[in-house]
């Protein structure tokens, strides 16, 4: 059995096989503007970030000012979301539109634009970046110990609030019970808690909205047959909004949280264990749409 090295405070993580590596991930949407005003050269530019994080923009964008940016060369306009998109896609000079967000509203940005590509002095540019419910789809030859650690860090991390974070497992039958150890034993050794402490891994969710839409599937759960409660579960907003990792097995790909979208910014990550014919035959019309998804193989030819 592979020795797992877990180390919260390093970048990376390694098992004794040595072969894998995760990097965290950061907030980069904010980043993405900047440089797309220095490579097409435009005037100017225009930051609509999420309320959630007014702040933070806000504070990079001071920091930017003070660092030599000229004024009015990126432009920090908090707004309503719907309010600035409608102005913004009535705007003659606009010359396009990077959007991190979700896949209905980048279709709403994608209409709205074609209808008013009459009024527009050019022909406008979009890229979106959208959600999906991402995956891990585990090959026959992968090394347990390597999907286990990589699994929790990508579900886990950032309580699971990330646009790369993994809400679902589909794991070879043979393989899920040396897996599904791993994890719980790994789901036991995490510290949920304040993000003022070091030794945190995982610490409370964003606001009261995303714990009672994450608490919510838990309770769903509760009542639905074809779900085990593997580790965690719990909810408690008494003192900030903490809800512990939860892992929970299924038989059904079409389960409700096998597919709905929204659950890949939370806590909860479900595993379907399977024969790989059964499981091509099972998932047919089910979503295997995703932004991030990863195949643990070894060796990598089996990846193709």
């Amino acid at each position: 059995m592979h020795k797992i090295s877990f180390n919260l405070n390093s970048a990376q993580i390694t098992t004794t096989s040595g072969r894998l590596r995760v990097q965290r991930t950061r907030y980069r949407s904010t980043y993405y503007c900047i440089m797309l005003v220095l490579l097409v050269g435009s005037k100017f530019c225009c930051v609509k970030n999420d309320t959630f994080i007014f702040f933070a923009v806000k504070r990079e964008y001071r920091i930017l000012l003070e660092a030599g940016l000229p004024p009015g060369v990126i432009n920090f306009v908090p707004a309503d979301g719907p309010k600035f998109g409608s102005v913004i896609t009535r705007e003659p000079t606009l010359a396009g539109i990077n959007y991190t967000g979700s896949t209905q509203v980048f279709k709403i940005l994608l209409k709205a634009i074609a209808q008013n590509m009459d009024l527009y002095n050019t022909y406008p540019r979009i890229v979106g970046e959208c959600g999906g419910k991402n995956y891990h789809f585990v090959h026959p030859s992968a090394n347990t110990a390597d999907v286990a650690l990589a699994t929790l860090r990508s579900a886990f991390e950032y309580t699971g609030q990330k646009c790369s974070a993994c809400s679902r497992l589909y794991v070879p039958a043979s393989l899920w019970p040396k897996i599904r150890d791993m994890l719980v034993e790994l789901m036991s050794k995490v510290k949920v808690g304040s993000p003022l402490e070091k030794d945190t891994f995982t610490s409370a969710v964003i606001d009261s909205n995303a714990f009672k839409k994450i608490s919510g599937y838990i309770e769903y759960a509760k009542g639905c047959n074809d779900l085990q409660l593997i580790a965690g579960g719990g909810c408690d907003d008494s003192v900030g909004y903490y809800i512990q990792p939860t892992l929970y097995k299924t038989n059904d790909p079409r389960n409700k949280l096998m597919l709905v979208p929204e659950i890949v910014a939370s806590t909860a990550l479900t595993v379907l264990a399977h024969s790989l014919i059964a499981w091509a035959y099972s998932v047919r019309g089910a979503s295997m749409t995703a932004e991030y998804t990863t195949m643990p193989t070894t060796p990598i030819h089996n990846a193709h």
